[in-house]
C-alpha cells in the first residue's frame, strides 16, 4: 500500500492551528498552496484553531476560515476562546482533536500541522497494510551518542514519534496525552530548564510513546528501514541536534517550521 492510498483510507485529515496576527494569514495559505495536492486527498477535515486573544480572534476568525477552505474539503472548525501558547495547550488541543474523531465513531485519521509539507515524493512510500499507527521517529545527534552512535542499534530500540504527522486507528486507542503529566512536566520546565534541556515539547513525543505501547499498536515508521539507517548516519554526521528535523525533507515529508529560510534534503 503506498501512502497516498492510506491518506485516502481516511475518515479525516485534523489539525491545530495558532492565529498570532495578520501574517498567519499569508504563512498559512502560501503553506498549503504547496500542499493542495495531498489535503485534497481526504474527504474531510477538522481544524483546532487558537488565537492570541479574542480580539484577534473576533478580528480574523472569518478570514481564517477562508483560507482553510481554499485549501482542504470539507472543514469543521473548532475556535477555542482562551490564549494558548504554552506546550500543555497544544496537547489540549491536540486530544481535542483526537478525541473529536472518536465521538465520530472514525477509525483512521491523518494528523498533521499547519507547517508541515507533503511533497509527491512521499505518496508513493510503501507501507504495510491494517497498522494501527504510522508515524516517523524522531532522532537527535545526541541520543546518537549516548547509543554510541550504533545506527543498527538506534534502528531496531528507538521509539520516539513526532507529532507534527502521523496516521491512526483512533478507534484502537483511548487517549494521547496525560495533561496532568503534560502541566506538570511543564512547571517544571518553568522552574529549571535544565530538567528537559532540549526544551520541553518533547513532552508530546514522550506522551504519544506511551500511548502507542499502552494500548498495544501495530505500528510502523513511514521512513523505509534503509532510508531511516541512512536518516541515522546523516544526524551523527552533520551533528543535527533537533529531532524534529525543521526544514528538513525526508522522503519528502517536511517539517518546515521556517518557511522563509531554505529546505535540505535529509535523505
Amino acid at each position: 500500500m503506498r501512502l497516498k492510498e492510506l491518506a485516502k483510507k481516511c475518515d479525516a485529515i485534523v489539525l491545530p492551528a495558532y492565529i498570532n496576527d495578520s501574517n498567519d494569514l499569508f504563512r498559512i495559505a502560501h503553506l498549503q498552496r504547496l500542499n493542495s495536492n495531498f489535503n485534497h486527498l481526504f474527504d474531510k477535515t477538522i481544524i483546532c484553531i487558537n488565537y492570541k486573544s479574542p480580539e484577534v480572534k473576533e478580528q480574523l476568525l472569518k478570514k481564517v476560515e477562508a483560507i482553510f477552505n481554499d485549501h482542504f474539503n470539507n472543514i469543521d472548525f473548532i475556535h477555542n476562546d482562551i490564549n494558548y501558547e504554552n506546550v500543555r495547550s497544544l496537547c489540549e488541543q491536540e486530544e481535542t482533536l483526537i478525541q473529536e474523531c472518536k465521538s465520530r465513531g472514525y477509525n483512521y485519521i491523518c494528523k498533521t500541522m499547519d507547517h508541515v509539507i507533503i511533497l509527491e515524493e512521499a505518496l508513493d512510500i510503501i507501507l504495510d497494510e491494517n497498522k494501527d499507527f504510522y508515524f516517523t521517529c524522531g532522532i537527535g545527534a545526541q541520543r546518537c551518542i549516548e547509543k554510541n552512535n550504533d545506527v543498527n542499534h538506534i534502528y531496531e530500540t528507538e521509539f520516539f514519534p513526532q507529532t507534527n504527522f502521523y496516521f491512526l486507528d483512533v478507534s484502537k486507542m483511548d487517549y494521547i496525552y496525560n495533561l496532568k503529566e503534560v502541566e506538570q512536566k511543564h512547571l517544571e520546565w518553568e522552574a529549571d530548564n535544565s530538567v528537559c534541556p532540549n526544551g520541553y515539547f518533547i513532552c508530546c513525543e514522550d506522551q504519544t510513546a506511551k500511548m502507542a505501547l499502552r494500548n498495544n499498536l501495530n505500528k510502523q515508521d513511514i521512513i523505509p528501514e534503509d532510508k531511516f539507517k541512512e536518516l541515522i548516519q546523516n544526524v551523527i554526521d552533520r551533528r543535527i541536534a533537533d529531532p524534529s528535523y525543521k526544514n528538513l525533507s525526508t522522503c519528502g515529508i517536511i517539517h518546515l517550521q521556517y518557511p522563509e529560510q531554505p529546505v535540505y534534503k535529509l535523505v
